[in-house]
Order: C-alpha cells, then sequence, then structure tokens
C-alpha cells in the first residue's frame, strides 16, 4: 500500500516520465480526462508523444491496519505519429532515421513507471505501482491510432479523518 496522497503519486509519475521524454526527445502530455487524451491524440503532432492521465478509483475497503483507501487507475498513452506517410505503421516494430520504434518506447516506459518505488509504512519495504496492462488506443469512431495505452494502479491510503457531529 502507497501512503501518500494522490497529486504526490501523480507528481512521482510525471518526474519519471518528465526524464524519459528528455531523454528521447518527446513531448510530456498531462490529461485532465481520458477524452482529453483522445483530444490531444487528435491534434496529431508529428513525433513522439507521452501522456499521462489519471483515470479515477474504486473504494479499496479496509486495508492493512485498519486503514480504508482506493486503487487509483493510471493511464500513460505513449503515442509515435509519423504523420502522412505511405506507411503508417512503419514505426510500430522498427526504429527509424533518429527514432526508436513505438514498441521499444512501450517497453521503456513500462519499465521506467515499474521501477518508481514508494516506501510503504506498514512494512517499510518498496512498493511499485500495479502493472495492470497494455492497449492499442481506438477512437470511439473504432479507427486504431498509432499509440498505445499503459495502465498502472497504485493503492493509496486515506488520511485519518477528524470526525464530527453535523451541527
Amino acid at each position: 500500500m502507497i501512503s501518500c496522497s494522490l497529486d504526490e503519486m501523480l507528481a512521482l509519475f510525471r518526474a519519471r516520465l518528465e526524464t524519459w521524454t528528455r531523454n528521447n526527445r518527446a513531448l510530456l502530455s498531462i490529461a485532465k480526462d481520458p477524452w482529453n487524451a483522445l483530444e490531444m491524440l487528435a491534434e496529431a503532432p508529428a513525433g513522439l508523444r507521452v501522456i499521462l492521465n489519471w483515470s479515477g478509483d474504486a473504494a479499496a475497503g479496509n486495508l492493512d491496519g485498519g486503514e480504508f483507501g482506493s486503487v487509483n487507475n493510471v493511464e500513460v498513452i505513449v503515442s509515435y505519429n509519423l504523420g502522412l506517410t505511405a506507411k503508417p505503421d512503419a514505426a510500430l516494430l522498427s526504429a527509424q532515421p533518429n527514432r526508436p520504434a513505438l514498441l521499444r518506447c512501450v517497453s521503456e516506459i513500462r519499465e521506467c513507471i515499474l521501477s518508481l518505488g514508494v516506501e510503504d509504512e506498514a512494512s517499510d519495504e518498496l512498493v511499485s505501482p500495479g502493472y495492470v496492462g497494455c492497449e492499442p488506443v481506438i477512437t470511439p469512431e473504432g479507427i486504431p491510432l498509432a499509440a498505445f495505452r499503459l495502465r498502472f494502479t497504485f493503492v493509496a491510503a486515506f488520511p485519518d479523518y477528524d470526525i464530527s457531529v453535523a451541527e
């Protein structure tokens, strides 16, 4: 269990992704919701783009130690738009001049996030986000994009609340 606030956890994700995008000449964007992420992809900038998106949470119930918390869902979308080209899927498996293959970028970003360790206060061990999976990004119209969505989770404990009688 990760005992940090949502904004602190997303800041850790962002810091990891900022380092990766800087080293790989990619654009990092933060989406306010899943539709905003699709809007960003629709902008179709040529090149490599990474989009970080918190996509909600679900109650985790009673956690270790009697705390309550939530399972938070985070998506990292990796897009590699080549612009107009005769071979739109050319960058999927093969590196292009000055560009790594899209699936290599997906693998590197997965490793980047999964190597993120946050101290678990209950056990004093490092805990990394959970990996849910990866899927291609497809528009609501059914059009596949040159992008993949990596899905991660982390369980965050709620702070202790002072409960008082409503007046």
